[in-house]
């Protein structure tokens, strides 16, 4: 495929406006010379009525003259109308690469996509860890302080054990929310796939 960019418009004499209304007038110009003035001369040289014969005989040249003139108009027609189909066959190639290009964008643009939610995935993946982390080392933290409170009794400890509970059922929200978000993005995908 050609590239848009090193691609030339090759424009035909013929692609001008102002040469198709000056062949027009040339024309028009010339059947209207022939009109009046053909007759008008060969009226000249008729004398008699036995020459009115040879007088309708002449305006066969101008019947030619008409003919010809059809043929030209019909020859440049057929070069106005082969040009304006290589016109419309350029467009349609240049369309062509256009909506390659556009699908080729398209294509990568997906790729960046699914690369993006892969790595969605990824974070919410690490941060469900964490989340996982602290609960259990939370839950060690409340194991040894309820031992130690069985053992020492001591009203302090139950004010620590209240804290980290606190934070646990803080976390469990978080992690909740990880969970939520993990399967709205995979209903995202799923959709888009």
């Amino acid at each position: 495929m050609r590239n848009k960019d090193t691609r030339q418009k090759h424009h035909s004499f013929f692609d001008k406006t102002w040469f198709a209304f000056l062949m027009l007038a040339v024309i028009a110009g010339i059947i209207i010379y022939v009109w009046r003035e053909v007759p008008e001369r060969m009226a000249r040289g008729l004398e008699s009525a036995n020459n009115a014969g040879t007088y309708g005989d002449s305006f066969g040249s101008v019947n030619a003259l008409f003919t010809g003139l059809a043929f030209a108009g019909l020859v440049f027609s057929i070069l106005l109308q082969q040009r304006q189909i290589q016109l419309q066959r350029e467009d349609f190639l240049s369309q062509l690469e256009e909506m390659e290009d556009s699908r080729k964008t398209v294509e990568r643009q997906n790729d960046l996509l699914d690369t993006q939610n892969r790595l969605m995935r990824a974070q919410i993946e690490a941060q469900l860890l964490q989340v996982e982390a602290s609960a259990a080392e939370m839950e060690s933290s409340v194991s040894a302080i309820r031992a130690q409170e069985y053992v020492v009794g001591a009203p302090q400890r139950k004010a620590q054990l209240d804290s980290i509970t606190n934070r646990a059922s803080v976390l469990q929200k978080r992690v909740g929310q990880v969970l939520t978000s993990s399967t709205a993005i995979d209903s995202n995908q799923a959709k888009t796939a």
